[in-house]
């Protein structure tokens, strides 16, 4: 059967409290969050527009505990850390035991939302495109 693996966005490293933080890794979350800034929970929880300068701030942080908060029925992990998204055979996994990876509901939301934009990112970030092996 044919089938298309949709492309997803992935940080080197975890962006949360505590963690390295690259600024790389940083800017693609901000930039993923910037797509659904409009989105409900962004709304009710009252955060600010996020810059997309690569520094981790307070507010990417009440923006990655906002969105894990909204996605809590998704049985998403409520640490306030983006991890990376593991692989199994070159493609991305969502779930780790019965927790889902918050980085993969965001690049689900974002591309079910906002396809052209999401697409675009990675020319607009200039990051390398690791085609699933």
């Amino acid at each position: 059967m044919a089938d298309m693996f949709m492309p997803v966005y992935n940080v080197t490293n975890a962006v949360g409290p505590n963690q390295p933080n690259a600024s790389d890794d940083v800017r693609l979350i901000q930039s993923l969050f910037g797509l659904i800034r409009n989105h409900a929970w962004v709304t009710n929880a009252g955060l600010a527009p996020l810059g997309q300068d690569g520094v981790y701030t307070p507010l990417v942080s009440s923006y990655i505990l906002a969105f894990q908060n909204a996605m809590g029925s998704s049985h998403v992990a409520r640490d306030g850390i983006i991890h990376p998204i593991q692989g199994v055979n070159g493609l991305p996994v969502n779930n780790i035991g019965h927790v889902r990876s918050t980085l993969m509901m965001l690049n689900y939301n974002c591309m079910m939302q906002f396809p052209s934009q999401y697409i675009r990112l990675a020319e607009v970030l200039r990051l390398r495109i690791n085609p699933p092996r």
